[in-house]
C-alpha cells in the first residue's frame, strides 16, 4: 500500500466523517457510523505528516505550506462564523456555538515538533513537555501531536504500532477519571482499525503527488456546509 493510497482512504473516511457530523442527527444509527468509519482518517493524516518529514527534500517550504493552509483554513472558517454564526475557527474572541476544527495546527505543530527535535534532540526533555502544553488548545490535544511525535521518530515498526495503539487508549480512557465510564470517547477506539492499514504500507509514494490533499480539508466542510443550507 502507497503513500498516495493511505492519503486516499484518509481523505474518503475524513469526508464520511463530516458529512454525518454536518448533515445528520447525532445518536442516529448512520451517524454513528459514519462517525466511526471517520476515526481512521487522523491517523493516517499524522502518520503522513511524519512520512513528509522524513522524505521531503525542503522541510522549511514544508512548514510554510502547513502554515499558509492553516491560515487559509482560519480565513474559510471565519467566513462561515460570519454567515452562519457557527464558530470552527481558533480565534478565542468570536462568540457563537461550535468548536475548534482546524486540524492544520496540529499537523503544524507535529511537523515543528519533528523538526525542533532532530535539530536539537539533547534538549528534548524540553522541547516535548512544551509541545504537549501548546497542543491542549489544539484539535486531538496530545493525542494529535503524540502520533506525530510517535510515526515520525520511532523507528522500530512493532514499537511504533506498539506505541500509537497505547496513545490511543490512553486518549479514549483518560476521560474516566473525572466522568467514569460516561467520559470513555468509545467511538475513537475505532482508530485502532488505523493500525493494520499502515502496516500495509509498502514505503513507497505511488503514482503523482496529491499535493492539494490538505487544501482539500477546509474546501470540503465549506461544500458540506452550503450543501446543509441549500437542502
Amino acid at each position: 500500500m502507497t503513500r498516495n493510497t493511505l492519503k486516499w482512504i484518509a481523505l474518503i473516511t475524513m469526508t464520511i466523517d463530516h458529512i454525518g457530523l454536518f448533515l445528520l442527527p447525532e445518536g442516529e444509527t448512520i451517524y454513528v457510523v459514519m462517525r466511526l468509519i471517520g476515526r481512521i482518517a487522523f491517523p493516517l493524516f499524522a502518520f503522513m505528516i511524519a512520512e513528509g518529514f522524513i522524505h521531503t527534500s525542503n522541510v522549511k517550504n514544508y512548514l510554510i505550506r502547513l502554515f499558509a493552509l492553516g491560515v487559509f483554513t482560519e480565513v474559510v472558517f471565519f467566513a462561515l462564523y460570519v454567515s452562519s454564526g457557527i464558530n470552527l475557527t481558533h480565534l478565542w474572541f468570536l462568540e457563537g456555538p461550535g468548536f475548534r476544527m482546524n486540524i492544520m495546527w496540529t499537523l503544524l505543530l507535529g511537523l515543528i515538533g519533528l523538526v525542533l527535535i532532530r535539530k536539537y534532540e539533547v534538549y528534548h526533555m524540553v522541547i516535548i513537555p512544551a509541545l504537549f502544553l501548546i497542543s491542549v488548545v489544539l484539535p486531538y490535544g496530545f493525542y494529535g501531536l503524540g502520533l506525530i511525535l510517535i510515526f515520525g521518530i520511532i523507528k522500530n515498526p512493532q514499537q511504533k504500532w506498539g506505541y500509537a495503539a497505547v496513545l490511543t487508549l490512553i486518549y479514549c480512557f483518560y476521560p474516566m477519571i473525572s466522568a467514569g465510564w460516561n467520559g470513555v470517547n468509545w467511538i475513537q477506539l475505532f482508530a485502532l482499525v488505523t493500525i493494520p492499514i499502515l502496516m500495509l504500507y509498502n514505503g513507497k509514494r505511488g503514482h503523482g503527488t496529491l499535493k492539494w490533499v490538505y487544501l482539500y480539508y477546509p474546501l470540503h466542510i465549506v461544500l458540506i456546509y452550503l450543501f446543509s443550507v441549500w437542502t
